[in-house]
């Protein structure tokens, strides 16, 4: 009769992998359960000029928003400058529940002699979003963009 032998270390083996892929997979998925709690229209871009409308959705005050844009020169289709192609840019603000607010911006201040330069505006998102309550939304890569944008 032959010995029938079992190997502890392809248990063991197997026992890990399923241990990493249960806890360490799931915990880089974003939580869509936190959706964003607010919309947006733009942004629209004239000159060295950006601005977008930011409608709030929650039930509590906005008090600051951050948002983050890739700038480019429109004519060319390539970035403004090699040195800052991503851009963020701070609102302190105070958006009530179910109202709107329009935000402006100057890029001219992230390029110098752009003046004749007219840039164009992609992978625009809300990063940060601060409430009256102390809460904090945060998208710091733009996964939730397809939610909010108009």
């Amino acid at each position: 009769m032959e010995k029938i032998t079992i190997n502890n270390n392809s248990f063991v083996r197997a026992g890990f992998l399923a241990l990493v892929f249960l806890t360490v997979i799931p915990a880089g998925c974003k939580n869509f359960t936190d959706l964003p709690e607010f919309s947006i229209r733009g942004p629209v871009c004239k000159g060295c000029q950006m601005s977008f409308d930011f409608y709030n959705n929650a039930g509590v005050e906005i008090k600051n928003i951050q948002v983050r844009m890739n700038v480019y020169d429109k004519k060319t289709d390539s970035p403004a400058e090699k040195i800052a192609v991503t851009v963020e840019c701070a609102f302190d603000c105070s958006i009530m529940p179910l109202e709107s607010g329009q935000f402006y911006a100057s890029l001219e201040e992230y390029f110098e002699g752009v003046r004749t330069m007219e840039l164009g505006i992609d992978d625009f998102y809300v990063s940060r979003v601060l409430y009256s309550n102390g809460r904090v939304w945060k998208d710091l890569f733009g996964f939730y963009s397809q939610f909010y944008s108009h």
